[in-house]
């Protein structure tokens, strides 16, 4: 799915920024929600990367939303 969200980026000539902050790096909930809040309201494509946690999620709906 996001292969063919990247090709057609591609295709139109958007940018994509790619985030990822790494496998030692330990953001809170809350830290994971204002990057959530930042790179939705930037209103930039953007591929992110988070490692999964129990319990942690970047945002209520965010993947729907964005």
């Amino acid at each position: 799915m996001w292969i063919e969200w990247l090709d057609q980026k591609l295709e139109e000539g958007s940018w994509v920024l790619y985030i990822a902050f790494g496998s030692q790096a330990e953001l809170s909930a809350e830290q994971l929600q204002e990057v959530a809040k930042g790179l939705e309201n930037s209103n930039v494509n953007f591929l992110w990367v988070v490692k999964k946690k129990s319990g942690a999620t970047a945002s209520d709906g965010l993947t729907k939303r964005v």
